[in-house]
């Protein structure tokens, strides 16, 4: 009984912000969603710590006003790290996924630094 009060309760929830709609009969266990597996974890983690090495570099950029890193290094490591996001995403992996993504940004600022200052 109590695992039917759980998932009546999960259900009720994502019912109220518009994932399952009302009288669909779906009965959704409460691990059904954001359940992470340590491989998420391990990435997400690594993810942070290779975007929190970037920032240094942002900084950097914005007081000398100089675009540090060349273009092709920045294009490729922001549009190859959207795809291994998106990738990643697929795989029901959404700290990990989002983590890449932010890293795709802060690579995107980057690019976006060497194409404004050209220096």
């Amino acid at each position: 009984m109590v695992w039917a009060e759980q998932s009546y309760a999960c259900v009720a929830q994502w019912q109220s912000i518009g994932f399952v709609n009302r009288g669909s009969g779906v009965q959704l266990p409460p691990q059904a969603f954001f359940k992470m597996v340590w491989q998420d974890i391990v990435m997400g983690i690594m993810n942070v710590i290779f975007s929190y090495a970037l920032i240094p570099q942002i900084f950097h950029g914005f007081k000398s006003k100089k675009g540090l890193i060349e273009i092709q290094t920045s294009l490729i490591s922001s549009i190859g790290l959207f795809i291994l996001a998106f990738t990643v995403l697929t795989l029901k992996l959404y700290f990990a996924a989002g983590t890449t993504f932010l890293a795709g940004l802060l690579w995107s600022i980057l690019l976006i630094q060497k194409l404004i200052y050209k220096k």
